[in-house]
């Protein structure tokens, strides 16, 4: 599995937004957007299901 999932063992796709990012750096990119995107703020509460290893929830 380390040939294709990150440190976080993310095995969806990855938003990658510059040429020299690295996978994890992609991946943490990836949930950044979908965070702005739910217009979600440190006080928020998520609950994931199904999703992962709980990379989100992190």
């Amino acid at each position: 599995m380390a040939h294709f999932l990150d440190e976080e063992l993310l095995y969806s796709s990855a938003l990658f937004t510059a040429d020299e990012q690295s996978l994890a750096e992609a991946q943490r990119a990836k949930m950044a957007r979908l965070c702005e995107q739910l217009a979600l703020t440190s006080g928020d509460h998520l609950l994931e299901i199904g999703t992962g290893w709980g990379a989100m929830a992190e």
